[in-house]
């Protein structure tokens, strides 16, 4: 279910990214998809890790990395491209963390009807 979710807000993110290419260029797309892929990798890599059935600590564990991960992805991004426009590498970010709960739910309740 969490994994289906988690593709879910990945395409979606690409698909808003294609969004963006076409009306601002493909630099800003580019962008915008580092933004979306720092906040996905480390999700799916918790998905692929699995959280259930484990003790409280290694759960825990597991989301600090996970928030660790997405830290030194947007280090990296931006040391290796500083002129990047942050702006839409947060927004590609906000909208794979504002979409991923979203589709949870939408698969959640079709899985459940």
């Amino acid at each position: 279910m969490i994994k289906s979710a988690v593709l879910a807000s990945a395409v979606l993110a690409v698909c808003v990214a294609g969004a963006v290419g076409l009306f601002w260029g493909f630099t800003l797309a580019v962008d915008f998809l580092v933004g979306a892929a720092v906040v996905t990798l480390p999700n799916m890599w918790v998905v692929a890790k699995g959280f259930f059935g484990r003790p409280i600590g290694t759960m825990i564990a597991l989301g600090l990395t996970k928030y660790a991960l997405a830290g030194l992805g947007f280090a990296v991004w931006f040391a290796v491209a500083p002129d990047s426009n942050a702006l839409l590498v947060l927004a590609g970010s906000a909208t794979v963390l504002l979409i991923t709960p979203i589709a949870v739910h939408l698969v959640a309740g079709r899985q459940h009807n």
